[in-house]
């Protein structure tokens, strides 16, 4: 009993020993510099856990000075604010500290050198003197302090702040997002025309980013000069009045040179917007974007570069394939570059409209679909089976089949006088996309229930072997046969009269009813309806 007393007492001693804080105070003058005067406090500097310097008419502090404070192991506030005579921290003074939590700078300081606190461990709001007016001065000073939320410029009338990050040219400039900020949202204010190369560096919190249209020409907002490891962003949002960028899908767009500029690592799924960008750029562009599962490169794309879908580690498959299963390209496509998806292990599908098929160069789909996870199928245009089946990228070394897929269009009809495309824009889509579907698919059907006083009656097809899961629904499916097909909706027009009321017992009950306003109903309505074309009145 005594021996676990002894030990508890023991223990609650040592967990007193180590929370205890260290406070000391040193002050220079002509004759004492930091070095004399911390000897002089006659204490282990590795004990020193707070820390002010006292300084109104010494020595500023030098390099040599920052790294004996960059060296004390237990410093975790320092205190500077006392120092009337340094005016700048120098180049790397307290890169890598991982101890110094708080600090306070000298009340005169104008100049903070490159990288001086880069990977520190400072934490919270950081509050810099009114003396420290320029810019340059926060840039890569403070990149992946990833316990830091915030600066603040109290009195300064070159550099402000609002909700922690920095800005300067009134508010026109973006200047640095703190690693720390714990939102995963974040909205670039209105106004601002810049966002400052490096500016998001390292942060591993961010999600989204919405870009609001004053954003204006000439910023470097790529991913290497702006994002440059960004880890956790899954879109980057742009207004839709900016005149110079755009999102696709959430990928970032520079619209005046039509080239894509940001791939967000943590995207989910790839749209490359053929009406912004006809090429991708080169070299493992979406290549931190492991998480995609379905890359779709639209109508306007007529090129994917080398290596451009390639993962950034690839070079052992198990590791460097991602999540990609499908692959969509457009009509449009005429080249995919060498090595454009090396590598991609897992894909299972790939879709290409084009009917010659495009150019395809070394080992651009090298081990593509080579896990055995799925059987990898290729689907192409009817007509261009044979060209496709002729080992088309060279895709049978990994076991590939060779699949025809058929158009399903959306024919015009004239029901109401009026033609389908007057009416509606009804879709047709299948596991492939919209408008076509290989032979026992599923094809989903929608079309709006009505419009301008037509209500939708009924879908139809010339064919006998395209039979509808619900043809009186607006929306429903069918299974595709072997060819192209043409269906359309079918609308009738409803009149709001109430001329000729029959009573209920002479409705059509095989018909669809609707109110009078052309809305479907079922049998449990009651009031005016129209059914098979006649107008009854439902008790």
């Amino acid at each position: 009993m005594k021996r676990q007393a002894l030990i508890a007492a023991f223990m609650l001693c040592m967990s007193g020993a180590v929370s205890a804080q260290v406070e000391q105070t040193v002050t220079l003058d002509e004759s004492t510099n930091l070095q004399s005067a911390l000897a002089a406090l006659g204490v282990d500097l590795n004990t020193i856990t707070s820390l002010s310097v006292v300084n109104e008419n010494g020595t500023a502090l030098s390099a040599a000075d920052y790294a004996i404070l960059n060296g004390m192991k237990a410093l975790e506030v320092l205190d500077l604010s006392g120092d009337q005579v340094t005016t700048t921290i120098t180049k790397n003074a307290f890169e890598n500290n991982t101890t110094i939590k708080n600090v306070s700078f000298p009340a005169k300081l104008n100049n903070l050198e490159g990288a001086c606190f880069n990977n520190s461990a400072l934490e919270g709001v950081v509050t810099f003197p009114s003396t420290l007016t320029s810019p340059p001065s926060i840039m890569n000073r403070f990149q992946n302090c990833q316990s830091l939320t915030g600066f603040e410029f109290p009195g300064n009338g070159s550099l402000s702040s609002v909700d922690g990050v920095a800005y300067c040219d009134g508010g026109r400039t973006l200047l640095v997002y703190p690693c720390g900020k714990p939102e995963k949202e974040f909205s670039v204010p209105e106004g601002v025309t810049k966002i400052q190369d490096q500016s998001f560096f390292y942060n591993n919190i961010l999600e989204v980013l919405n870009i609001p249209a004053s954003v204006a020409n000439g910023v470097d907002v790529s991913a290497d000069k702006t994002f440059r490891y960004v880890t956790a962003l899954k879109a980057i949002n742009v207004d839709p009045e900016d005149e110079y960028y755009a999102s696709s899908y959430g990928l970032l767009v520079d619209k005046t040179s039509g080239t894509l500029v940001m791939c967000p690592p943590m995207i989910e799924q790839v749209v490359v917007d053929g009406s912004l960008v006809s090429t991708t750029p080169a070299y493992r562009f979406f290549g931190e974007a492991a998480l995609v599962e379905s890359m779709t490169f639209t109508e306007g794309v007529t090129s994917i570069s080398n290596e451009s879908c390639r993962m950034t580690k690839s070079e052992n498959l198990d590791e460097g394939s991602g999540a990609l299963k499908s692959i969509f390209f457009p009509s449009t496509l005429t080249t995919i570059g060498g090595n454009a998806f090396c590598r991609r292990g897992d894909v299972s599908m790939i879709v290409s409209r084009a009917v010659t098929p495009p150019a395809v160069g070394s080992n651009a789909f090298f081990d593509c679909g080579k896990h055995d996870n799925d059987p990898l199928v290729v689907y192409v245009p009817e007509e261009s089976l044979d060209a496709y089946s002729n080992n088309w990228g060279n895709l049978k070394s990994y076991g590939a089949q060779y699949v025809p897929f058929y158009a399903v269009n959306i024919a015009e009809t004239t029901p109401a006088s009026r033609s389908v495309e007057e009416i509606a824009e009804p879709a047709a889509t299948s596991v492939l996309g919209d408008g076509i579907a290989h032979e026992g698919a599923e094809v989903a059907l929608s079309a709006p229930a009505t419009y301008n006083g037509l209500s939708f009656d009924k879908w139809q097809s010339a064919h006998e072997d395209v039979a509808f899961d619900n043809a009186s629904s607006s929306s429903t499916t069918f299974t595709m046969p072997a060819h192209a097909v043409d269906v359309y909706p079918v609308y009738v027009q409803i009149s709001t009269g109430i001329e000729n009321i029959a009573t209920e017992t002479t409705e059509d009950n095989n018909a669809p009813a609707y109110d009078l306003t052309g809305r479907r109903v079922d049998d449990s309505y009651r009031g005016f309806v129209i059914q098979g074309g006649k107008k009854y009145f439902r008790k």
